[in-house]
């Protein structure tokens, strides 16, 4: 305030306060900036989820089908089949890094 130099104490009050109120619009302008792009962010996350879970039940299909044809053509035994699907889980999510990456 040293720069200038007003002639009734009230004006150098309003300067300040104008100057305060636009400090704070360009806080507010910069904050809802920054929320409209984390909201975008977070909208293209739920649309990632959605299109793994797809492509999950999808891969879950391919899985159970391949399966049935298995036990169906007498390759494997169910029962044996089943055993060795639980297994690899099992050793799966025993696995210290397949726990990282689920941040287990």
């Amino acid at each position: 305030m040293d720069k200038f130099k007003f002639s009734t104490p009230v004006l150098a009050h309003n300067w300040v306060e104008r100057q305060r109120l636009n400090q704070a619009a360009d806080d507010l302008q910069a904050l809802t900036r920054d929320t409209n792009t984390t909201e975008k962010q977070v909208l293209r996350l739920f649309e990632l989820d959605r299109d793994q879970g797809h492509e999950i039940a999808k891969l879950q299909a391919v899985v159970y089908v391949l399966m049935q044809m298995l036990v169906e053509s007498g390759a494997m035994d169910a029962q044996k089949l089943d055993e060795r699907v639980r297994d690899a889980v099992t050793k799966l999510e025993s696995n210290p890094e397949w726990q990282r990456m689920r941040g287990l």
